[in-house]
């Protein structure tokens, strides 16, 4: 562990930019159920006294463990080890793989909930407008999930009920409508919607006073207030867990860590 870290963490190092960009990343799909799932690599960095260590997030207030997508030119031991240098700016020891976690994307299932309610506002405002039983009947929907070939899963009507362009402006992400009207029925919407995360233990070493992203703050906590920080990010807190229950927080016998952290 220590010889591969070692090499891994000077290859890293030499980098003054993160990776950017997706199309040399990896993915993977299940082929049972032909979903998508972007390959996620990162760490939970244990400093001094068996603290976990967090960045913040570069779009939310709020901590989170280093992570990002895991390139197809690396092992996954150096994408963890180098998605950790780049926003954390720490390097140690790679401990052993922790339990992969599969997750929908959060933004995957805000798409969903947009959409059921665009849906039901479409409904009302057709059965509003209808003036024959006839034409009242056909605006009944039947709300379902459904998952695309490429894993994708958007909630779909049955009937045709059409949902604004503003609404799907907003589901999309975009910042203008579109000039067409978008039926719920017809919209499958791009991109992936589930991640499968491999993180493992890194014993912090060292600690970088500038790093490839050092906007980012950084704060150690000690393990049950890291889990408890978590609670909106499961993904996150399964990890910890894990981490907590197999004692992976304490103390190496080859670790002699005095690190100094911004608060």
């Amino acid at each position: 562990e220590r010889k591969q870290s070692e090499q891994i963490n000077l290859k890293v190092t030499t980098q003054k930019i993160s990776r950017n960009g997706r199309l040399t990343q990896r993915w993977h799909t299940d082929p049972q159920t032909q979903r998508l799932y972007r390959m996620v690599t990162g760490c939970v960095p244990i400093v001094d006294g068996g603290k976990i260590l967090f960045v913040s997030a570069s779009r939310k207030p709020e901590w989170i463990l280093p992570k990002g997508g895991w390139e197809m030119d690396e092992g996954m031991e150096e994408s963890a080890i180098r998605e950790t240098f780049e926003e954390a700016g720490v390097l140690g020891i790679i401990g052993s793989r922790l339990s992969d976690i599969e997750y929908e994307t959060r933004k995957s299932k805000k798409r969903k909930s947009d959409l059921q309610e665009a849906q039901k506002r479409a409904k009302v405002t057709c059965e509003t407008h209808s003036i024959s039983p006839d034409a009242k009947t056909s605006c009944d929907t039947s709300v379902t999930s459904t998952e695309t070939p490429s894993g994708n899963t958007n909630s779909l009507a049955e009937a045709n009920v059409d949902v604004s362009n503003v609404d799907m402006a907003r589901i999309r992400g975009q910042s203008k409508p579109s000039d067409e009207t978008s039926s719920v029925a017809s919209d499958t919407s791009s991109g992936y919607s589930h991640v499968r995360l491999s993180l493992f233990p890194l014993y912090v070493s060292e600690v970088r006073a500038e790093w490839p992203e050092s906007g980012r703050f950084r704060i150690a906590v000690d393990i049950d207030e890291a889990i408890r920080l978590t609670e909106s990010r499961p993904e996150f807190q399964a990890a910890l867990k894990e981490v907590k229950e197999r004692n992976l927080h304490l103390p190496r016998k080859d670790s002699n860590l005095q690190l100094v952290l911004d608060r």
